[in-house]
């Protein structure tokens, strides 16, 4: 079991989720009829709908991809001080968290979204756990991303000898944990852009950094999920979400540097 002491006084956190995933509801808007109202008895009062074009590619004969595009609508609630927030949608359910220093702290505010779901899907089955942080680290102009995370995360460098400046990298790393687990970690350096993965937009939620900067960063994410149809039970939840925490935080130290651990402000 990991430490749930924190590691650094100005962690470079930008939110943690913790995801649900269950078979598509065939009545989600009556669903989130009922969710609005647990919600609000469970502290997340604000409600937001936001409706989002996605695309579906799937393989049809002889391999050929088919691709299709449906609006997928998205049911959020937030907490009156927009730290926290519910999201709900036909195939998961997912609380955002970005004020967020250990789990013991998160605990309340998790069993309380999970009593919310419950209560609005009595007796549904789960398919994944998800936890997943997202970490957000500026550069000032004269930094190299090496100065920040491990090499081993950062792809190319720059081939001058063939005219190639680099300008940026993705670079993801998958680890089975477990025969249903798996841990990726993905880290990606940008010139400047959305400091949040693109999967999550729109976001009400009120983070800690601008959601977009004209400065160059790096977005490090950690993933870990079990693949496990289980009926749901909420502190067999809470138990595999406090277990997901390993290797995710133990193993972020190896992702970066000495030098960032002493600007984070490492805590003995």
């Amino acid at each position: 079991m990991p430490s749930d002491a924190p590691k650094f006084k100005d962690p470079p956190l930008l939110c943690v989720l913790f995801s649900l995933k269950f078979d598509r509801l065939p009545d989600a808007s009556e669903v989130a009829l009922r969710l609005k109202n647990k919600a609000a008895e469970n502290g997340f009062p604000i409600p937001d709908i936001n409706g989002v074009d996605t695309v579906e590619v799937k393989t049809g004969q002889n391999a050929n991809p088919e691709i299709t595009y449906r609006k997928v609508h998205k049911w959020d609630f937030l907490t009156e001080d927009k730290d926290a927030l519910l999201r709900f949608d036909e195939t998961s359910v997912t609380l955002l968290l970005s004020e967020y220093s250990y789990f013991s702290n998160a605990r309340k505010v998790l069993e309380k979204f999970l009593r919310a779901i419950s209560d609005a899907i009595p007796n549904f089955t789960t398919t994944r756990h998800g936890l997943r942080y997202v970490n957000h680290i500026p550069l000032e102009k004269d930094e190299s991303p090496a100065d920040w995370v491990h090499v081993g995360l950062l792809g190319l460098a720059s081939q001058p000898e063939l005219s190639m400046q680099r300008e940026g990298s993705v670079c993801e790393t998958s680890f089975q944990t477990g025969s249903d687990q798996r841990y990726t970690v993905r880290c990606s350096c940008f010139a400047k852009g959305l400091t949040v993965p693109p999967d999550l937009f729109p976001l009400s939620l009120k983070l800690r950094f601008p959601l977009k900067t004209e400065g160059p960063f790096i977005r490090i994410e950690n993933n870990h999920h079990r693949d496990q149809r289980l009926d749901f039970d909420l502190e067999n939840s809470l138990r595999i979400f406090s277990d997901l925490r390993n290797p995710v935080t133990t193993f972020f130290d190896t992702l970066t540097t000495p030098h960032a651990h002493k600007s984070w402000q490492r805590i003995p």
